[in-house]
């Protein structure tokens, strides 16, 4: 009788009262947010498509200005990974914007992206800086994606781009 008691307490103090589950210091059971925003100096559309190994985000088109997010939760292996394609004008980069060891990107820090034409820049939240502006990605994009398995081999030889 006391065993089952104390399973039954043990289940029980992981929720709170109102019947949700409390809020947990590992990252794996918080959702993430990650938003991106057009801020190109041309001013011009900005085509963004993002990918996991396990979700495609499909393409989304921004205006100058517009921005879009998405939300996740961390695999409880700590390998979860975002890449987004960007595409404007006759211009195609490409981007980690949620990797392993990218810090929480819960509420009220989310990860924001802002893109202009030299890189991404993302807001930092815990740094004195106001933001740091990165480099595009220098792999083929269509390695990143096969490495990943996002697509069969076959349809990345005959894919003029990756979107």
């Amino acid at each position: 009788m006391i065993i089952p008691c104390l399973i039954m307490v043990t289940l029980l103090s992981s929720y709170a009262c109102d019947g949700l589950q409390t809020p947990s210091s590992s990252p794996y059971n918080q959702i993430e947010v990650v938003e991106i925003r057009n801020n190109l100096e041309e001013k011009v559309q900005l085509k963004v498509h993002c990918k996991s190994k396990d979700d495609d985000l499909g393409i989304r088109i921004l205006n100058f200005n517009e921005s879009f997010s998405f939300t996740f939760l961390r695999n409880i292996f700590q390998t979860t990974l975002f890449f987004c394609g960007f595409r404007w004008e006759n211009k195609f980069h490409w981007f980690d914007v949620f990797t392993p060891d990218t810090p929480t990107c819960v509420y009220p820090t989310p990860c924001l992206w802002f893109v202009i034409d030299s890189g991404p820049c993302k807001i930092e939240y815990d740094s004195g800086a106001l933001y740091s502006c990165y480099p595009w990605n220098k792999d083929s994009l269509r390695s990143k994606m096969i490495e990943s398995k996002l697509v069969p081999q076959s349809l990345i030889s005959t894919a003029p781009t990756p979107y």
